[in-house]
């Protein structure tokens, strides 16, 4: 009673709350410690052979996420292909200055003794070099050059005079390209002078090249057209 007649209801309002705060603080603070002692505890060699186990993964990811290497012509190594090869600028400018002078590299070993590159790199780019069927056969078809000869004039067409419209029914040639590979052809005094020039046509792949050298051929190099 004394309470209730010693305080006004503002004051025993204000002291109720404030009791009924310090009972609510008390609970949340017996509800914290609660849920750290039921805390999730890992053992230490559990953990350890864990953390071994995700430090494996995420190598084996990061392997088989490198750049693949796929099949190239080495002659058309760009700064930024040989770069990811692992080539260096001066091994690259010696292959491009190489390049420049209308010269190929047609094997491994050729290729390393213009670049100059290292005996580990070029163990590690070498099987993935891919030069066209007359260079890989060259052997082969010097040995039947002869036979090769007679059998190219009766059953192909010449590159020097093939028109748009033939070599548009070449697999993977239409208009546009069968008009680049005439004007580039066209742009040397009488023509071409060999199959191989025709890797210096932008845009042709090795497949459509070879495609190309089903029906076509260079017979009469321009040496003797010009003539």
């Amino acid at each position: 009673m004394k309470f209730y007649t010693y305080f006004s209801n503002q004051q025993r309002f204000a002291i109720v709350g404030l009791v009924l705060i310090i009972i609510c603080l008390e609970f949340l603070l017996v509800s914290n410690k609660s849920i750290e002692n039921d805390g999730f505890h890992v053992d230490s060699n559990v953990y350890s052979n864990f953390q071994k186990e995700v430090a494996l993964q995420l190598a084996k990811n990061q392997a088989n996420a490198a750049p693949k290497i796929y099949p190239f012509n080495p002659n058309f190594i760009t700064d930024y292909k040989g770069y990811k090869l692992g080539m260096t600028s001066e091994e690259i400018n010696r292959l491009l200055n190489h390049r420049a002078t209308n010269k190929w590299v047609n094997s491994a070993e050729e290729f390393q003794k213009v670049t100059k590159v290292s005996d580990l790199l070029i163990k590690q780019i070498a099987p993935y070099f891919k030069f066209p069927s007359w260079v890989t056969n060259k052997d082969k078809v010097q040995s039947n050059q002869s036979y090769t000869y007679l059998k190219n004039s009766k059953q192909k067409i010449d590159l020097n005079t093939a028109t748009a419209e033939q070599l548009q029914k070449v697999y993977g040639i239409g208009s546009f390209y069968s008009e680049r590979i005439i004007r580039y052809r066209d742009s040397f005094e009488g023509g071409f002078i060999s199959d191989v020039q025709l890797q210096d046509v932008r845009g042709l792949t090795l497949e459509t090249i070879d495609n190309i050298l089903k029906d076509f051929t260079v017979k009469i190099p321009r040496v003797y057209l010009k003539n």
